[in-house]
């Protein structure tokens, strides 16, 4: 199924356009967001995924068990991760909410850094839509979209400042994106830590249910050089 590889089936069907690579690897943009995919984890994936990037670059690969890459990469972390889906409308009150553009950008960063709901980079607009609740001139929630696979949409980047939490501000805007994805004909998925019982308990409540564990590995290239001696010689 397409969501057992969700980067690699939107890099490869809705968001090919954005892409970079062909064969066994993609990636987003470096600027889009730090996420990259691969087929299946065979030698000669690693090998194109590296010719990908440029070195000591980090990107985060899913998949259903955690990778273990040959030479010249190394591992930064590994995480499990469960992968929720909704198929019914959220059942939660409106939400005050706007799309956020290109201006919003330096406030969505700002956020993101305070909050840290996964990476963002600047350029993350170009693989979804974003709303945000903006307050006293400050963005004080968020929620967007990321991987779009055939007939899935994913929930990412879900955050709250730490002084406007207990309002049920980013549950709110998670409600939004449901209905809107839902509208649209297409079934939200999301990923969250495997050990976050809170946020795992938020999201079931919001209409999620448990798919599948999987696991994100954070691959970093660190080519040898051809006169760099190899350890034993």
């Amino acid at each position: 199924m397409e969501l057992d590889n969700p980067f690699w089936h939107a890099m490869i069907g809705p968001q090919r356009s954005i892409a970079v690579g062909d064969g066994l690897a993609r990636r987003y943009p470096a600027h889009v967001n730090a996420h990259a995919a691969i087929e299946r984890p065979t030698p000669q994936a690693f090998a194109e995924l590296a010719r990908l990037m440029t070195p000591g670059e980090t990107v985060y690969v899913f998949w259903g068990a955690p990778l273990t890459p040959p030479a010249g990469w190394a591992r930064d972390i590994v995480v499990g991760i469960l992968q929720m889906v909704c198929t019914e409308r959220a059942l939660v009150g409106p939400v005050e909410a706007v799309q956020l553009s290109d201006v919003d950008i330096p406030a969505m960063l700002e956020l993101a850094e305070a909050t840290r709901p996964g990476p963002l980079t600047a350029g993350a607009l170009a693989v979804g839509r974003f709303f945000g609740v903006w307050e006293g001139g400050r963005l004080v929630a968020m929620a967007g979209e990321r991987a779009h696979c055939h007939g899935y949409r994913e929930i990412s980047s879900v955050c709250t400042a730490a002084d406007h939490r207990g309002r049920g501000l980013a549950s709110r805007l998670t409600g939004k994106l449901v209905r809107d994805i839902l509208e649209d004909g297409e079934t939200p998925f999301l990923h969250v830590a495997a050990g976050n019982e809170a946020a795992i308990r938020t999201y079931e409540r919001l209409g999620f249910e448990a798919r599948t564990h999987l696991w994100v590995t954070g691959l970093r290239y660190e080519p040898r050089a051809p006169h760099e001696p190899v350890d034993g010689d």
